[in-house]
């Protein structure tokens, strides 16, 4: 016969075997944070198209494709528009596609210069900022980040997940600043 105290030591063991499994797949999450940087990823998406500018990305985010991390977004320049998929650890872009622009951009001249847009704040500082003001030290999950256009400035516009809340933030790329915040249960 089964003593009830050792069948109740035997759950409990069993409990806290599973919960520190949840707890290592939440680290691991964790630790596949991206190796490459917003920055490196404008990068070796402006490589593939002699010319371009950081102002002719017009869309970038980080999102989570098929178990792996990935900066995708859209670039318009010389009445193309650039859909692309760069791999966030290794840098290797992944998906590549190029298709007439509904709206073209006119291919910038001497005269009509452009310069990519100048951001004091850099993305994992944007990062910290938002960490600070949820009262954490990282994120079990980062849903997104980019940077985008509000109002004529810059912000940096995210949603990460850490513990049982989500947060979305906008954070202003010239000043740190946070412009909008929201938690919200997970």
């Amino acid at each position: 016969m089964h003593h009830p105290l050792k069948r109740l030591a035997a759950l409990a063991a069993g409990t806290a075997v599973v919960a520190s499994g949840l707890l290592t797949a939440t680290a691991a999450d964790a630790a596949a944070a991206p190796a490459l940087s917003f920055d490196q990823a404008v990068q070796i998406v402006l490589a593939r198209v002699p010319g371009t500018t950081a102002a002719d990305i017009v869309k970038i985010k980080l999102e989570r494709d098929d178990g792996r991390n990935e900066w995708d977004g859209e670039l318009r320049y010389g009445g193309y528009k650039y859909e692309f998929e760069v791999d966030a650890q290794t840098g290797r872009v992944r998906d590549w596609e190029r298709e007439k622009s509904r709206n073209p951009q006119p291919i910038p001249t001497p005269t009509t210069p452009t310069t990519p847009p100048a951001t004091a704040i850099s993305q994992a500082q944007a990062l910290q900022i938002a960490y600070a003001r949820a009262g954490v030290t990282a994120a079990d999950r980062i849903k997104k980040i980019k940077l985008d256009r509000e109002n004529g400035r810059l912000v940096w516009e995210g949603e990460f997940v850490s513990g049982r809340y989500e947060y979305e933030f906008e954070i202003d790329a010239a000043n740190g600043r946070v412009r909008d915040w929201e938690r919200e249960r997970a």
